[in-house]
């Protein structure tokens, strides 16, 4: 039967999408036998539409199966206002109707997304922005296993595990979550943001397009600058901590800093490729270029350093000790974490 057993909620841009298609990997087979032909992925052993169970009549033994993979069985949709009941559960089509078949005739339904995904997963982003009768819509075919089109009732037992995200501010800000649906999620999980630095540049990593088939080196106190943009941003009293500071913005950072690192190189014919932070100490009153526009670089008298001794970091020791020789004052404040320790 349609089962509801996830709720993902959190702040935004932190992970409940992705927990959602995980899923996907941990609880859905390699493949399984579908009866060919068929809409909703049918059970050859135990089908559930008619046009299925009259095949299987006829055919017997001989009728023809189809093997589907872990994605096919996977769908997802993002709620928005406008998404529909013939978008979710289905519609009748004109054109079965007018072949002949009546409109009570279950067979003249063109199946949504849900029914769609049977014996599989289905996850339905931002659950609060789904208008309140399609929840309801939702709600019925989860509690009877019934689909009602047009006012004709269509019994459909679907195997489907459903998964719902949102951010918990959400629920009376732009929207809300029925309480009869809400009261069936089986299990409620609540994703929050990485608390330590370590944590946070580990999933930015893995997560971030910066392994692209070139010699392109990002040193780590790089990585720890863009990862703290974040933690600061988060700290920041101007900041809504409700709607918080999602993990996408250092994501998009560092490969914001790859791509300048490989525009530079290309532009002197460098290699390897590497992230540095000398350019503007060794390059006053030159121009970069910096999110589409065209600009210079300052005459930098005071450089102050925070975070750890930056020869021990830096990755061209030489160069480094150049660029911190032009400035007039060089301040380094060393400090440590010991829950990173």
């Amino acid at each position: 039967r349609l089962r509801l057993v996830a709720d993902s909620a959190g702040a935004l841009g932190s992970g409940g999408a992705a927990l959602s298609e995980e899923l996907a990997c941990v609880y859905i087979g390699a493949g399984i036998p579908i009866i060919q032909g068929c809409e909703i992925n049918d059970n050859p052993y135990h089908p559930i539409c008619r046009a299925c169970r009259k095949k299987l009549h006829d055919q017997g033994d001989s009728t023809p199966i189809h093997w589907i993979d872990r994605d096919t069985r996977y769908g997802e949709k993002l709620a928005t206002p406008d998404v529909s009941i013939a978008d979710l559960v289905g519609e009748i089509d004109p054109i079965k109707v007018a072949e002949g078949r009546y409109l009570a005739d279950e067979e003249t339904i063109h199946y949504g997304l849900v029914p769609r995904t049977n014996r599989g997963i289905f996850a339905i982003n931002e659950l609060p922005d789904l208008a309140g009768k399609i929840q309801v819509g939702l709600f019925n075919i989860m509690q009877e296993g019934d689909v009602q089109i047009k006012g004709y009732p269509v019994r459909l037992p679907l195997d489907v595990l459903l998964a719902f995200t949102a951010n918990p501010e959400d629920y009376t800000a732009r929207g809300k979550i029925i309480t009869p649906l809400k009261d069936r999620i089986g299990a409620e999980i609540r994703t929050h943001y990485m608390q330590s630095r370590a944590d946070a540049m580990a999933i930015t990593e893995q997560e971030s397009w910066v392994s692209r088939g070139g010699n392109v080196e990002v040193p780590r106190f790089v990585r720890e600058v863009v990862e703290e943009i974040a933690f600061q941003a988060r700290a920041e009293r101007k900041i809504d901590k409700r709607s918080g500071v999602s993990q996408r913005m250092p994501i998009s950072v560092l490969e914001t800093v790859v791509s300048n690192a490989e525009r530079r190189a290309l532009a002197n014919g460098e290699s390897p490729v590497v992230a540095r932070v000398t350019d503007m100490l060794l390059n006053p009153g030159q121009p970069f270029d910096y999110n589409g526009q065209r600009l210079t670089y300052p005459d930098i008298k005071l450089v102050y350093w925070a975070g750890g001794n930056p020869f021990h970091h830096h990755q061209n020791i030489p160069r480094l000790r150049r660029a911190l020789g032009r400035v007039d004052t060089t301040r380094c404040l060393d400090m440590s974490c010991a829950d990173e320790e």
